[in-house]
């Protein structure tokens, strides 16, 4: 049995990713996102869950864009002198797991008080998956008992361990110059039996996006391929059970 979760990441990074997350569940096959909680277009998916209430909802844990939601004096090592999050690159040699878990448990209380309830957890450039903070991430699903993503077999042994689910295979290949129709038709006809999980990152690209992200334009690349025309059609002639992390 083969079953696919095709889930959007960045939901709140803008309002044109916000809406093409959107339309990509309404008219293709994304059946899940993921939301940068601590960014102001991320209270957007309250409408988004009331009006599309088979679109699985998770947090993209996040430590590496726009501003922290814990206070800043109980996480020095996150933020810059402007207050802001730093880049990946700069985090990863000071990066300080109990000030992660700090402003991950900051990210899930503001989660919670929108009403709702994560599905899942992931994170943005998969920080989830650092050496220093799979425990963190896996401690938070278990207190919260849901699933986490999984990338790669030293996270999946952690979330094994600490009892937490996970998909038996991430595809993070849909991405970059790999976003058309052509290249989305060959990841789904490959697919291995057991329950997959495609990445991907939907959008109808605005000023805000090309402002703050170098992955821009591509997106709504993705966009088209998601929606292209017989895609549901396609997996329901090949066995394949679309999903989201809810039923897994």
């Amino acid at each position: 049995m083969k079953r696919l979760i095709v889930n959007a990441d960045d939901f709140g990074l803008t309002h044109g990713v916000n809406q093409g997350i959107i339309k990509a569940h309404r008219e293709g096959i994304v059946t899940s996102t993921t939301v940068m909680v601590n960014l102001p277009a991320a209270r957007e998916i309250s409408d988004a869950v009331r009006f599309n209430p088979g679109l699985g909802v998770g947090i993209h844990l996040n430590i590496t864009y726009g501003r922290p939601l814990a206070l800043i004096e109980t996480i020095p090592g996150l933020a810059d002198e402007q207050g802001n999050f730093m880049r990946p690159e700069l985090l990863w040699e000071r990066v300080d797991p109990k000030e992660v878990a700090r402003e991950w448990e900051a990210q899930v209380r503001e989660f919670l008080s929108w009403g709702l309830k994560p599905t899942h957890l992931d994170s943005h450039h998969h920080v989830h998956t650092w050496p220093q903070l799979r425990s963190v991430a896996a401690a938070i699903a278990g207190e919260l008992g849901i699933p986490v993503r999984f990338r790669d077999e030293e996270t999946r042994a952690v979330l094994h361990q600490s009892k937490v689910a996970y998909c038996e295979h991430f595809v993070e290949e849909f991405f970059g110059d790999k976003t058309s129709s052509r290249d989305l038709m060959r990841i789904l006809t490959a697919l291995s039996p057991g329950t997959t999980e495609i990445m991907c990152h939907p959008a109808f690209p605005d000023r805000e996006l090309s402002e703050n992200s170098s992955y821009g334009d591509i997106r709504g690349q993705e966009l088209a391929s998601l929606t292209q025309s017989g895609l549901r059609g396609f997996l329901k002639d090949k066995g394949i059970e679309i999903i989201n992390y809810r039923q897994l």
